[in-house]
């Protein structure tokens, strides 16, 4: 069985969060009308981390911290940093063993 490289795997997903766009999303905040539920299949919303909606009808949309994703991108790929580093993040991430 290969040994999975959690080094790449890691970096590899964040990178993905930290350059994925919020076009889609800052679409459907500013939107007058209500999309289809088709319509949101379609938008990517991996980098969101809270939507809230005020008792006045407005929309309160969060997304991730691009700066700290790139610091961890920075540290995971530092020659110092092991693979074991990876994996605790990947477990801390998804909250089980990565093996």
């Amino acid at each position: 069985m290969k040994k999975k490289n959690y080094r790449e795997i890691a970096v590899r997903e964040i990178e993905k969060l930290a350059l994925c766009k919020t076009n889609d999303v800052l679409y459907l905040m500013f939107s007058k009308e209500v999309p289809e539920p088709d319509a949101f299949k379609k938008i990517d919303f991996s980098s969101v981390t809270e939507i809230k909606r005020d008792k006045d009808g407005g929309l309160q949309v969060k997304f991730v911290d691009r700066q700290s994703l790139f610091e961890s991108l920075v540290k995971l790929t530092s020659e110092e940093k092991n693979e074991n580093d990876a994996a605790n993040f990947l477990n801390t991430i998804i909250g089980k063993d990565c093996e």
